[in-house]
């Protein structure tokens, strides 16, 4: 099992297990025995596990010489609340491309998947359905999506996908940010509470970043990524009230800045 987003095939499993299953009972309420699970987030305030599972069969009853069944995905809420996952996501990025974002996103196996509903949003937090793609159905090996939004927002644009089985069951992906033009294109959340995230334009790529308090002070520096991933701000420690970021050229002069409010 893993954290919620994240590929089974990223980081090291910590806690899979092997199970002999020569048979099957019915468990009545309350569970008893050995519980296999890892409590992880799923979105604020809510729990998710999520699982796989495959069969290992016994050297003399092969299939077609193959040692392990495909692998079976699900979730579970609590208990009385499980099911198959309808669609493992491989990935899910975007980026600009003349007048429009493009979207691609490639899944790993899907059970009974309906579609993929392509939600946008200009802030971060309050996303609306953009478009939908028909999903694949059912698939035990890669499946590549495409998505242009022709109309992008002018600075930065938000992307998540919702991925939608044919029983009415649900996902949401990680979200995937696409920025326009040049300098700093936008920070989420703002208001935030623990940590931001700052979005830069094309090209920025190595820029001098520093946050300022109310007073003009300057309480953390540091240098945009090379990957064009954002760059965090842990806002934990500092107090309720009014920040800015800036953006430093080679020289040292402010070439942009946003502001940024601490709850």
């Amino acid at each position: 099992m893993v954290f919620e987003g994240q590929p089974f095939s990223n980081s090291p499993i910590t806690n899979s297990t092997a199970s002999t299953a020569t048979g099957a009972a019915w468990t009545m309420l309350p569970l008893a025995g050995t519980e296999i699970k890892e409590l992880v987030m799923k979105f604020p305030f809510r729990m998710r596990y999520k699982w796989r599972v495959r069969a290992e069969y016994h050297p003399a009853k092969l299939i077609d010489g193959q040692r392990f069944s495909r692998w079976f995905y699900g979730y579970a809420s609590a208990v009385g609340d499980i099911g198959i996952l309808p669609i493992e996501l491989l990935s899910f990025n975007g980026f600009s491309e003349g007048s429009s974002n493009e979207l691609r996103w490639a899944t790993a196996s899907e059970h009974n998947s309906d579609r993929f509903e392509v939600q946008r949003s200009t802030d971060g937090e309050s996303f609306a359905p953009l478009g939908s793609v028909p999903a694949s159905g059912g698939s035990q090996s890669t499946v590549l999506y495409a998505f242009s939004d022709a109309f992008p927002p002018e600075r930065i644009g938000y992307y998540r996908l919702r991925m939608i089985d044919l029983d009415g069951a649900e996902e949401l992906s990680h979200t995937v940010t696409i920025a326009r033009g040049d300098g700093l294109a936008g920070v989420y959340p703002n208001p935030v509470q623990d940590v931001a995230r700052v979005v830069l334009g094309r090209d920025e790529a190595g820029a001098s970043l520093s946050l300022l308090d109310a007073q003009g002070r300057v309480l953390i520096m540091g240098t945009a990524p090379g990957d064009g991933s954002p760059w965090e701000l842990d806002m934990r420690t500092f107090s309720a009230g009014s920040y800015s970021v800036l953006l430093r050229d080679p020289s040292g002069s402010v070439k942009d800045a946003i502001p940024l409010i601490k709850r």
